[in-house]
């Protein structure tokens, strides 16, 4: 169910998507480096 919701909201919002996995991608690349 969590999956059908994950996918309307990327289908409706892929911006806004793509720029939630770059913050978070960022965030778990600067904490590895630390």
């Amino acid at each position: 169910m969590l999956v059908l919701i994950v996918a309307s909201i990327v289908a409706r919002f892929p911006v806004l998507f793509t720029l939630m996995v770059m913050v978070t991608g960022g965030r778990t690349t600067l904490g590895r480096t630390t």
